[in-house]
């Protein structure tokens, strides 16, 4: 079994993992704006690459929808800090066409989040062919799926790959 208290230990949700615009935040934008998110924050890492007129749109799109459920991450913090927040995300989405961001991926698979990516990016179709658990953004991101945890061999088998 695994040890729960190594993994996620929150409901929050982790977008993307810098301010490029690769990210897509705004095309992810479409899929949670008209979802339950509960009691669940929306973490943005904003403070690495990107540009300055992009992250001032992005955050104002999503502080207009979300409210003080979103929470802009456009300043570097202590890595303490990070972790923490990281820890408290339970999903995490990449929407990036391109292959970028594996690190970020795998800390998440590893940390036992739920991960949702693009389905027409050749990660997502790497992921799935390894047998992975792994989700579509497009067709497989709902409230029911904010509010179920992977189970225990999900995990182990994300980490085993």
């Amino acid at each position: 079994s695994v040890n729960r208290e190594c993994l996620c230990n929150g409901n929050n949700i982790l977008i993307g993992n810098s301010a490029d615009d690769t990210n897509n935040h705004l095309d992810v934008l479409k899929y949670i704006k008209n979802i339950d998110l509960g009691n669940s924050l929306i973490y943005m890492p904003l403070s690495y690459a990107g540009e300055q007129i992009y992250i001032d749109y992005v955050k104002n799109v999503y502080k207009s929808d979300f409210g003080d459920k979103f929470v802009p991450m456009d300043h570097f913090i202590p890595y303490q800090e990070y972790t923490q927040i990281m820890a408290s995300c339970s999903v995490a989405i990449f929407a990036h066409e391109r292959q970028q961001a594996i690190g970020n991926i795998c800390a998440a698979f590893r940390k036992g989040c739920k991960v949702f990516l693009s389905e027409t990016s050749n990660v997502y179709k790497y992921y799935k062919s390894l047998g992975m658990t792994v989700f579509s953004l497009q067709r497989e991101f709902s409230s029911d799926a904010l509010k179920t945890k992977l189970t225990d061999e999900q995990v182990i088998e994300n980490i085993r790959q």
